[in-house]
């Protein structure tokens, strides 16, 4: 008996000391219970362009007044009244101006009874001129000129952080166009496009998903080049030392080369007037000379031939260019334009013709040289034939 009576007294005492400590933080608040504001839920930083915005949730506790944000190392604050409403409630606070770097916030609430709350810590940063500075604009890979003289774009691949392109243009009734690609489009038409105008675009970044604010780089300007076939009635023979004499008769002059006639149909003879080189060396490249009757840029060409993959159609060949008279046989001062070797020998190739575009970069020119290397002579020889040559200039 006396055993049980000394253990309730041992557990008596132990209540008192415990209640003794849970009671002793009384001594410094007047003896008052402590009452702690909610803390803030869901803190986020949303960067931008030399400014920051934070965002958060107060879910509880009618009783918040007011919100402080400490920043460097609590040297700076901002106090923001709150004014509480029913429920779940969002705030926000922009920092604007904010030079471009990084940030840490520590954000506290405190209620109506000026206890506070447990504080809620958040970094981030604010973009700025040296970010702007590292962005490039989206690679234009090339433009081309559609059928209904539309302008289609080809693009490189698009940053991780771009999330499109701006462009803007004139269309044919001088209207202001603007048009936007997305980053996963790798190309885009430019509709009505007003010859002879430019287009031009910026490319547009966001640094971070949460973002504010999008940057872009400088605006490009491009002017599109439009191109149309040249007028065969200025062309001219220029005959100089070297060049290749032509087959005798009138259906094999060089000037057959732009009469505006060639066979369209495969193994059709029948159109047989075509330029028709007679080189006695036979193993000498044969070249031949002619004058377009302009200097222009020039973008593509094409030859069509009469014989189909025999005798002296063209097999390996190159196309020269130079912008002044030439006044001897040699090779001095002429640029190479072209150089074509067929791979393929089907019918469909041999009625399209040979087809290519010039570089951009070429200089302008008004003569045209053609070096013939390779035949389909039996064996090999270097003269040519060919029934028609068209070329486009860029205007």
């Amino acid at each position: 008996m006396r055993e049980r009576y000394v253990f309730i007294m041992i557990a008596l005492l132990l209540v008192a000391v415990g209640c003794s400590k849970m009671d002793e933080y009384k001594k410094f608040t007047d003896g008052k219970e402590l009452n702690y504001a909610a803390k803030n839920d869901t803190l986020k930083i949303l960067p931008g362009n030399n400014r920051l915005k934070l965002t958060w949730w107060v879910i509880t506790d009618p009783n918040v007044v007011r919100t402080v944000i400490y920043m460097n190392n609590r040297a700076d604050s901002i106090v923001l009244p709150v004014k509480r409403e029913p429920g779940k409630q969002k705030f926000e606070y922009l920092m604007d101006p904010l030079p471009e770097g990084n940030y840490s916030f520590e954000v506290v609430n405190f209620n109506n009874l000026g206890s506070r709350s447990v504080a809620s810590f958040v970094s981030g940063r604010s973009y700025g001129n040296r970010y702007k500075e590292t962005l490039l604009n989206r690679s234009l890979l090339n433009h081309e000129i559609q059928n209904d003289e539309s302008v289609k774009i080809n693009w490189g691949t698009a940053d991780v952080q771009s999330y499109g392109v701006d462009i803007e243009y004139t269309d044919n009734k001088d209207k202001l166009v603007k048009v936007r690609l997305k980053s996963e489009a790798k190309d885009i038409r430019l509709t009505n496009y007003k010859k002879g105008s430019t287009f031009r675009y910026q490319t547009l970044f966001l640094p971070d998903t949460l973002c504010i604010d999008t940057f872009r780089t400088d605006w490009a300007e491009v002017k599109p080049l439009f191109d149309k076939p040249m007028d065969k009635a200025l062309f001219k023979a220029v005959v100089l030392p070297g060049d290749a004499p032509m087959v005798p008769g009138d259906g094999y002059r060089i000037e057959n080369a732009w009469d505006g006639v060639w066979p369209t149909e495969w193994g059709d003879y029948g159109n047989w007037r075509s330029l028709s080189s007679d080189l006695r060396s036979k193993t000498e490249p044969a070249r031949v000379t002619f004058d377009l009757g302009e200097s222009v840029q020039l973008s593509r060409f094409r030859i069509n031939h009469y014989w189909p993959y025999e005798n002296r159609m063209m097999k390996r060949y190159e196309i020269y260019g130079r912008a002044d008279k030439p006044t001897n046989g040699d090779m001095a001062g002429w640029t190479k334009l072209y150089n074509f070797e067929r791979t393929d020998q089907s019918e469909a190739a041999w009625l399209a013709g040979d087809n290519g575009s010039f570089n951009t970069t070429l200089p302008g020119v008004r003569y045209i040289r053609i070096v013939c290397y390779e035949n389909y002579m039996n064996p090999v020889e270097t003269d040519m034939g060919f029934a028609e040559i068209t070329f486009w200039k860029y205007y």
